[in-house]
């Protein structure tokens, strides 16, 4: 049987794992220099493959092995069938995947036996937002991203069906029958959910490019700049809201050097 398979700084970490070298600033060129003088664009080269392109590539194969299993006999899916496999064996190329890892899958897919002389490598699945902290060593980091993954499971909850959400969902959608239940008024009903839903999620969103602005000053350490404005962005953002308090604290507050 078929057994297919971010918090969002993990994930930042993870896409540049393969350039993070290239991308190290060299003598007499400033780190922001180097990509628009092509000095290490990484589309120019994939460099050591990440967990985050081999994932990508291994997702897109598995979906073709259910469309060649499930839809094998159907005329509309033979143009997808003859084409998908020589483009996803030139992508595995260009990501850095082996012959043996594509049978690896095959056989953890579908049972299929490897060939002679193959020994079974795995591709890496890049970690969900739940599994991410536990790949971090036990530091003020995983620490942050422990707190901040409670806030993304809550507001994942309103595409789910957890009792909170349900009941908010019957109060914002106009179609639902228990809107009037909340005895409220139309301004009041948008107050709420741009209070309750949309201003969190932007909040959220704002955490982590600012603490992704923060964790590239660790790589860039002599760029005053950068730094300047990663403080700068956590000032304001501490002043309004005690969750962006809170992530300083546990991490950022460190990072950037702050003493208070």
């Amino acid at each position: 049987m078929l057994r297919g398979t971010v918090p969002q700084l993990l994930a930042l970490k993870a896409t540049h794992e393969g350039d993070e070298e290239e991308l190290r600033p060299e003598p007499g060129i400033p780190a922001p220099c180097r990509l628009r003088s092509g000095h290490a664009d990484p589309r120019s080269k994939i460099g050591r493959p990440s967990k985050y392109v081999q994932d990508y590539w291994r997702k897109k194969y598995v979906r073709y092995l259910l469309v060649r299993e499930e839809c094998s006999r159907f005329a509309d899916q033979q143009e997808y069938l003859a084409n998908a496999l020589p483009s996803l064996v030139n992508l595995r190329n260009l990501f850095g995947i082996t012959a043996a890892q594509q049978a690896t899958v095959d056989m953890e897919e579908l049972g299929t036996p490897l060939p002679t002389g193959i020994t079974a490598k795995g591709l890496p699945h890049f970690p969900t937002p739940g599994k991410a902290p536990g790949k971090v060593a036990a530091t003020d980091k995983r620490r942050m991203l422990e707190r901040l993954h409670f806030e993304y499971g809550y507001l994942c909850s309103f595409s789910h069906v957890l009792a909170e959400a349900n009941l908010l969902r019957g109060i914002f959608d106009k179609r639902s029958k228990r809107r009037d239940d909340a005895r409220a008024s139309e301004a009041d009903i948008k107050e709420k959910y741009q209070m309750i839903v949309v201003s969190p999620a932007n909040l959220n969103s704002c955490l982590c490019v600012a603490q992704a602005t923060a964790e590239l000053t660790l790589l860039y350490p002599n760029d005053l700049d950068l730094s300047a404005i990663a403080i700068d962005t956590w000032n304001t953002m501490c002043e309004a809201n005690s969750l962006a308090r809170i992530v300083w604290a546990l991490r950022a507050k460190s990072v950037l050097g702050v003493i208070s």
